[in-house]
């Protein structure tokens, strides 16, 4: 599961690429016994690591001054 999370956000792949009939073939090829992904796997997956790097981000900044722009 860890891998298809990876390669969907390398790639900016929308989340239901998993769900691609094309997909599964090659994750049924590659692993017969792997479970069949949804998007809403892949969603909760990304959510989770989201909240993780920003606590650890939070962490590493917590009690240092820091300014964020948008400008070039």
């Amino acid at each position: 599961k860890e891998t298809a999370v990876a390669w969907v956000v390398d790639e900016a792949l929308p989340f239901n690429s998993v769900e691609k009939k094309s997909f599964r073939r090659i994750i049924a090829i590659l692993d017969p016994s792997a479970p069949n992904l949804t998007d809403a796997n892949i969603q909760e997956e990304v959510a989770f690591n989201v909240q993780i790097c920003k606590k650890a981000v939070e962490r590493e900044l917590k009690g240092h001054f820091f300014s964020l722009t948008t400008d070039h």
